[in-house]
C-alpha cells in the first residue's frame, strides 16, 4: 500500500465516518497536514509489517484497526 493509497483511504474514511471532524479540520486548515502525517505513519507501519513476513492483506487488517477506528 503506497503513501497515496493510505492518504486516499484516510480521506474517504474521515469524510464518511467522522464528518464533523473532517469539516472542522478542513475549516481550520489542518486536514491536509493531518492526513499527510497519518498516511505516512500508516505507510511506514504497513511496510514494516510486510517486511516481517505478513501478507499485505494481513498487514492491512492491523493498519485498519490502528488507524481507522470509529
Amino acid at each position: 500500500m503506497s503513501y497515496y493509497d493510505c492518504k486516499k483511504l484516510l480521506n474517504e474514511h474521515w469524510k464518511q465516518n467522522k464528518p464533523q471532524m473532517y469539516v472542522e479540520m478542513k475549516r481550520n486548515g489542518t486536514l491536509e497536514e493531518s492526513m499527510e502525517r497519518n498516511a505516512c505513519l500508516m505507510n511506514e507501519r504497513f511496510e514494516k509489517l510486510v517486511s516481517t513476513g505478513l501478507y499485505p492483506a494481513e498487514a492491512m487488517e492491523f493498519i485498519t484497526e490502528d488507524f481507522l477506528k470509529y
